[in-house]
């Protein structure tokens, strides 16, 4: 019998409390129609936030691999530049930069100080080099590629020589 009256205890229980529970949530009033149109806007506003965030994160990671591109490719015409010297690993480079010129183009400007093909240093002298391509002084066309691409250009980055 006791058990029985507990059972009841626990039915009677579990149903007075949410009785109870729903019996407040009745008694919460209507929301007005400016609330309503409140609440819509908010979600809107939060949507349209939530789209702009992806997009900046989208735009950004493309940026992210676009400049890894481009200092890659700056890097790779460093190395080349490198290799072109008769003595590659005895040059001594000062002041190399990355440089971003024109329309998103990418090189590298410099000094060096390499050896010639008797063993001996040639004094420091200044370098572009884009892509496989590569210019010193004593190349014709050195001045103007000289001011387009080292002065005119934009320092992005040291690069560690």
């Amino acid at each position: 019998m006791t058990l029985k009256r507990m059972g009841l205890a626990l039915l009677i229980g579990a149903v007075v409390v949410p009785g109870a529970f729903f019996s407040l949530i009745a008694l919460a009033p209507e929301p007005t129609a400016e609330e309503i149109v409140q609440a819509r806007a908010a979600e809107e506003v939060s949507r349209a936030r939530q789209a702009a965030a992806a997009e900046k994160a989208k735009s950004d990671a493309v940026r992210e691999v676009i400049e890894a591109t481009r200092w890659r490719y700056a890097k790779r015409s460093f190395d080349t530049f490198r290799q072109s010297l008769m003595d590659p690993y005895s040059a001594q480079f000062r002041d190399v930069w990355a440089v971003q010129f024109g329309d998103g183009g990418m090189g590298v400007c410099g000094v060096v100080n390499a050896k010639n093909a008797l063993g001996a240093y040639v004094g420091e002298r200044p370098f572009i080099a884009v892509g496989d391509v590569s210019w010193t002084p004593d190349h014709p066309n050195f001045a103007g590629q000289f001011q387009a691409i080292c002065l005119n250009g934009e320092k992005v980055e040291r690069i560690r020589t």
